[in-house]
């Protein structure tokens, strides 16, 4: 599977890799949806702690161009979701310091759109070699780019500065990472 989303902030050239627990939510209740009648029920989800310990839960993201949007600098971001936990990609996103925009859940900038900017952009499902089926091509579903008309200036990602690689993995939680490579031409690995 593959999404696409806006991110708040500007996401360098290479690819995140997000590991951390998925946990059920372990504040206050303040969303209470349909339920049962005197259930309180929160769907939020957030990163696991020892406490409140989660599923194992992996997202790989990748910056595919960058803007502005209503004065906000904005990213759009490939997201490749390894496992599939409840609002895997919105927590994962808020962990690594990149809330989706328009997130009303779980984003404090709430003033950039009006809606959240996640969309399911491709899924992919094999059939070559799997046992019991008959042997054909993969079938590919997509869509077309969600996001193109939305950005002002878009650009392509860039490679960051030694300096604000810095700054971008120094904002990132524990258990993400960044594979990239800064204009000096390094090539960093760094898990904060």
């Amino acid at each position: 599977k593959e999404y696409r989303a806006l991110v708040h902030g500007e996401v360098p050239e290479g690819r995140l890799t997000v590991d951390a627990e998925v946990a059920p939510w372990a504040g206050p209740v303040e969303i209470v949806p349909r339920g049962r009648e005197g259930q309180n029920i929160d769907f939020r989800q957030s990163i696991g702690t020892p406490e409140n310990p989660g599923k194992p839960s992996l997202t790989y993201c990748e910056a595919v161009r960058v803007g502005t949007m209503k004065g906000h600098t904005v990213t759009e971001v490939a997201l490749f979701p390894q496992s599939g936990r409840r609002h895997q990609l919105r927590i994962h996103m808020l962990h690594a310091g990149l809330p989706i925009v328009g997130d009303a859940t779980y984003c404090q900038v709430k003033e950039v759109c009006e809606r959240m900017c996640l969309h399911a952009f491709q899924m992919k499902v094999p059939f070559s070699g799997v046992k019991g089926l008959l042997n054909g091509p993969d079938l590919i579903w997509g869509t077309s780019e969600p996001f193109s008309t939305l950005l002002d200036d878009p650009r392509p990602p860039r490679p960051f500065s030694q300096d604000e690689l810095s700054r971008f993995e120094s904002g990132l939680g524990n258990g993400c990472s960044f594979d990239g490579t800064c204009t000096a031409k390094l090539s960093l690995s760094v898990t904060t």
